[in-house]
């Protein structure tokens, strides 16, 4: 979705607030540069205190206020957190899973397929709209928040699964087939003896399982923005705030969601992105969560949440704050919003901070925001709507993360570690990727990379044999070309397949022990987990072989021509130097160059609406680091020109924003 301005702004929570201050915090928002604010979406309690009770009062001075400010509202459903009257006369809402039914008091603890909880939300939704769809300040729609199907398994919600499964395999014969059945004597001779999906030890059941939740969420994300659609006005837009796997902070790819799928209802991708911050502070989470979110719509993103001071131990370095703002745009983003504006007094969050402290006074976050805003007007015109046509792209997998957390004891490997491994390597060394799906087209990059691509079918198989043997060049990992979709695993020689293409096969695999991996160049590198004993077959070279004294016949890594492309597998989870020595070889092979610096200094590019070139580069150091200009170019901070050559200094955590001259 294109936007006319950069879209700035923080989460607003007028029910929250200890004392009346609509005007006062609108009035600090517009002195800040910003222009919108993200409300509604945890207040159903507040707008329906009683069964058919509603009092949208809240809501509509918030509205009305930000009418009188000129200040753009996102308004959000409020149906991920219910009331407790709801959870009281239902109490089949609130959803059963493997370790029984959940308890009233979490968010996103109920069943969102409940017949229940879908009449209630169907009627607060549409009095919501009744209500608010005149208000001119709406400028678009967030669906739910971060939306979770509660591991749900209650009777109902497994009759649909079981209602899908026939639908799909009509012949209950092929089902136990296809899911391995036979196995412990699981098998089932009659749709009306399906078991209780909670007790399966059947690793492909479980998996389509987690998969068929993850389509009960794209339903109901669909369901919602077909209902707003009705009232909402031509301009505003439907978004929703996808979020990722959890470590601490924003991690990898989302296993609960299909955000792809989801975000078809959608008329632009909404993102939360939370990160490390102080010396912890590298931007790589910054880039691949904009990265996946670009690759949602495969178009530029909202960013819907990101945090200000955040967790007491996000609060960040002087400078760290503008220079988050401008790795955020580097990614694709066409706004910057902080959750949140207020510190809140009390509740789970109160530790959480926002903008303003608890004393909800302009302090020194505010100012710094100030600075960073008054910056950001003469230039963000430059800065938005910005495409990114890279060259490499790696691939992600839903079915292949699902099999992994499926085999977790057994391969003691995470998919997510895997995948940022890949992708940390490529962020250091300044090789940016899109992210791309087993649907996505692959004609337009040189270089695709696999990290564990367990699932795959023959269709796939064909379209990456064709890719390579037109000219495109492939990196795969330990664990690609192993499994179908109901994770059974093939009967042929491994990787299925893909034998001739990659020249090599194994048959064997094991945990490395005291192996290393040595290149053919002399450097060696650890290995941390999970070794394939490669046997080379065709014209393959081994571009590395296992140091250690029985597997050392063994190749590691193995790079081979096919056709006018070429193909590389990496057969092991070797350090993140191993990994970056392998993909910058195959880059330079695919015609990629990359900058001769890398991290700490990273650069992030870009096509802007004028069809400039934008090129930022940001120092995440505590030192000083000079650049030396590719092309002659001027930052658009500060206005300085420069000419090829000439050297560029960096301050901590500074960035430069560079545009090509002719």
């Amino acid at each position: 979705m294109r936007v006319k301005e950069l879209i700035l702004g923080a989460a607003y929570y007028n029910e929250y607030m200890p004392y009346e201050r609509i005007d006062e915090d609108l009035e600090l928002m517009k002195k800040l540069g910003f222009n919108t604010i993200r409300i509604g979406e945890s207040t159903w309690s507040t707008w329906e205190p009683g069964d058919g009770e509603f009092d949208f009062s809240k809501l509509t001075s918030v509205l009305e206020s930000a009418g009188r400010h000129e200040i753009g509202v996102i308004v959000g459903t409020p149906t991920y957190a219910i009331p407790s009257w709801l959870a009281h006369k239902y109490p089949d809402i609130m959803s059963v899973t493997k370790d029984g039914q959940l308890l009233y008091g979490h968010r996103q603890f109920f069943d969102i397929t409940n017949e229940h909880y879908r009449y209630h939300c169907n009627r607060m939704i549409r009095k919501m709209m009744q209500v608010i769809s005149g208000y001119d300040c709406i400028i678009g729609y967030q669906i739910d928040n971060e939306t979770r199907s509660a591991d749900a398994a209650g009777p109902d919600v497994q009759a649909l699964f079981v209602e899908k499964l026939r639908a799909e395999y009509p012949n209950i014969d092929n089902f136990n087939r296809e899911f391995g059945l036979d196995y412990w004597s699981n098998r089932i001779e009659n749709w009306d003896d399906f078991p209780d999906i909670r007790g399966t030890v059947n690793p492909s059941l479980s998996a389509a399982y987690k998969r068929f939740l993850r389509d009960c969420i794209t339903d109901f994300i669909s369901w919602q923005a077909d209902i707003i659609r009705e009232y909402a006005k031509e301009g505003q837009f439907i978004t929703h705030n996808f979020d990722f796997d959890w470590r601490d902070h924003s991690y990898g790819l989302q296993p609960l969601v299909d955000q792809c799928l989801a975000g078809k209802a959608l008329d632009v991708a909404g993102a939360d992105i939370y990160h490390p911050s102080q010396s912890e502070l590298t931007g790589t989470e910054i880039a691949f969560c904009s990265d996946i979110a670009r690759s949602i719509k495969q178009d530029n993103y909202l960013l819907l949440e990101t945090q200000s001071q955040g967790r007491i131990k996000w609060l960040p370095y002087p400078g760290q704050l503008r220079m988050q703002g401008y790795a955020q745009l580097s990614g694709g983003s066409n706004s910057i919003m902080y959750w949140n504006w207020h510190s809140i007094h009390n509740g789970p969050e109160s530790y959480w901070k926002g903008i303003l402290s608890h004393d909800l006074e302009p302090g020194e976050t505010y100012h710094e925001l100030s600075r960073f805003t008054d910056e950001l007007e003469g230039i963000s015109r430059h800065l938005i709507n910005l495409r990114k046509p890279n060259k490499a792209a790696i691939l992600l997998d839903l079915d292949s993360l699902t099999a992994f957390s499926e085999y977790k004891e057994e391969l003691s490997l995470d998919y997510n570690d895997i995948v940022r491994r890949i992708y940390d390597a490529c962020y250091e060394m300044n090789l940016e990727c899109d992210i791309i799906y087993k649907s996505s087209k692959l004609d337009n990059y040189s270089l695709v990379i696999l990290p564990s691509l367990y699932s795959v079918d023959d269709v796939l198989i064909g379209r990456f044999r064709s890719y390579i043997e037109n000219g495109g060049h492939m990196i795969a990992t330990f664990k690609s070309f192993f499994a179908d979709r109901e994770l059974k695993i093939f009967s042929d020689t491994a990787p299925h397949g893909m034998t001739d293409v990659f020249d090599v096969s194994y048959d064997m695999f094991t945990i490395p022990d005291s192996a290393t991996v040595m290149f053919d160049d002399g450097q060696e590198f650890n290995i941390d987990s999970h070794i394939e004993l490669l046997q080379l077959t065709g014209d393959a070279v081994p571009w590395a072989r296992y140091s250690h004294p029985y597997w050392n016949r063994y190749a590691a890594i193995a790079h081979s021509r096919y056709g006018q492309g070429s193909a590389t597998y990496i057969g092991c989870m070797c350090d993140k130097a191993a990994i970056s020595k392998t993909i910058r070889r195959v880059a330079r092979i695919a015609g990629i160059d990359l900058p001769r610096y890398q991290f700490p200094l990273i650069r992030r590019c870009g096509i802007n609406d004028m069809n400039e070139h934008i090129e930022y580069v940001f120092n995440y150091s505590m030192e000083n680091n000079t650049i030396i200009c590719e092309h002659d170019c001027k930052n658009l901070i500060g206005g300085e020109h420069y000419e090829m050559g000439d050297g560029i200094t960096l301050h901590p955590w500074d960035v430069a924003i560079l545009v090509d001259e002719d």
